[in-house]
């Protein structure tokens, strides 16, 4: 009886250390995932603040955007800019089709 339980003991502590390390590599696992998504991202933001600002931003930068969220809002505020750009334009192609409009129609009360 009690080599049987000794050698329950033994299988359990076995158990216990396979388990433990089989949770370090899995925590190893993890910790190097994690590294690696966040060095893409910090990519994906080193790209979006070039497409930007077209400069190059260090690694300070990076972290900085990253760390206040900013990282999301300088793309969307690009964009944005870009759009108000183009309703601006469109709105001065709006306003020069007017303006000859109206000179055409002086012009042609003019003749009259």
């Amino acid at each position: 009886m009690l080599m049987k339980l000794e050698r329950l003991l033994e299988l359990r502590n076995l158990t216990e250390r396979a388990l433990k390390k089989k949770l370090k590599d899995k925590k190893t696992e993890f910790q190097t995932l994690r590294e690696i998504i966040h060095q893409e991202y910090r990519e994906v933001v080193g790209r979006r603040v070039l497409t930007v600002a077209a400069t190059r931003a260090d690694e300070e930068t990076i972290e900085r955007l990253i760390d206040t969220g900013d990282s999301e809002q300088i793309f969307q505020k690009a964009i944005q800019e870009q759009r108000r750009d183009q309703i601006m334009d469109t709105l001065a192609e709006i306003q020069e089709c007017h303006d000859a409009v109206r000179d055409l129609e002086r012009k042609l009360l003019n003749l009259q």
